[in-house]
């Protein structure tokens, strides 16, 4: 008999969308899932599957205090920090959270070596949803409620933003790697955010056939990628939702990588991983610099990027 779930996670754009797998497999099991989310990723949570109450934290944090007991059956918290940790213990119900490994991830990042690998976060949010999902099998192919029909189809779509330099590509680096791409019937675009719109605007001036796309809406960019050619991408939300939706995908790795438990899920064949041959590399786990040390990014080849969107798409790179 399927129970009333009430689901934690907070943010971010990426983390969200990796709830997905989790999210539908609960509610096929016959669950009610209620999700909470902060207000700034609302406009993100509305598009997830499996989900048919959505909350926002700043908005209904009282009222889940208080009324919780008699609503919800349990509680699975995705979050996995001391503010959701505290909020679910107030709320009085059987629970399950999600386990973050401190430990692990601290001596990856300080010794670089590959028995530190980390599991999936999806696979992490898996387990702590293990006793309401009936056989541990996740969906594959995923319904997010996106438009139908999108208006650009079948695009070479790079997404220049990422939260911190050490998951970004810089300007020559995006010069050099554009400009090697060969022009044909496949339109061109660029992806991000409102941060990133000056970016595009001095690519889009050095390359007219270039699409900025970065003032698109989530649900835009998601749907933008659904029906793309090929995405290349940083570690990103996008380049999660590229994965998620089973488009061909080009990812690379400056200050971060799929090691730290943040590769592409699920595991595609249309899939290549670029990664910097910096000594730094991972420095961290959100793409930030270290101050006293160099960009990781700084140590991408971009010729290997070329070389992955060649074997993925043949006759897109020039010679």
């Amino acid at each position: 008999m399927g129970q009333r779930l009430l689901i934690i996670r907070f943010s971010a754009i990426g983390d969200l969308l990796l709830t997905s797998p989790v999210l539908q497999g609960l509610s096929s099991c016959g669950h009610r899932l209620t999700l909470v989310v902060k207000g700034s990723h609302k406009s993100v949570a509305e598009l997830l599957p499996g989900v048919d109450e959505l909350l926002v934290w700043e908005e209904s944090y009282t009222d889940l205090i208080e009324h919780s007991k008699g609503r919800y059956d349990a509680v699975i918290d995705l979050q996995g920090t001391y503010q959701s940790k505290q909020f679910t213990k107030k709320l009085g119900l059987r629970f399950s959270t999600f386990h973050k490994p401190y430990l692990k991830r601290w001596l990856l990042l300080l010794t670089k070596s590959p028995s530190f690998k980390m599991q999936s976060v999806v696979e992490r949010y898996a387990h702590a949803a293990s006793s309401w999902l009936t056989d541990g099998l996740l969906p594959v192919e995923l319904s997010f409620r996106l438009p139908e029909n999108g208006t650009i189809k079948n695009a070479l779509v790079f997404v220049i933003g990422g939260s911190h330099a050490g998951k970004r590509l810089t300007l020559n680096q995006w010069q050099e790697l554009i400009s090697n791409v060969a022009l044909g019937t496949n339109p061109m675009v660029l992806l991000g955010g409102p941060g990133d719109q000056k970016l595009a605007q001095e690519l889009a001036e050095e390359f007219d056939h270039l699409i900025d796309a970065t003032s698109y809406s989530v649900a835009s960019g998601l749907t933008l990628i659904r029906d793309a050619a090929i995405v290349v991408s940083g570690d990103t939300g996008f380049m999660h939702a590229a994965a998620l939706l089973d488009t061909p995908l080009v990812s690379f790795w400056g200050a971060t990588h799929p090691n730290l438990g943040f590769a592409p899920w699920p595991v595609r064949s249309a899939q290549k991983e670029v990664i910097s041959k910096s000594i730094w590399t991972p420095m961290s786990k959100h793409g930030k610099k270290l101050p006293f040390l160099p960009n990781p990014m700084n140590k991408l080849l971009v010729s290997e990027v070329l070389s992955a969107i060649e074997q993925m798409l043949p006759d897109k790179t020039t010679p």
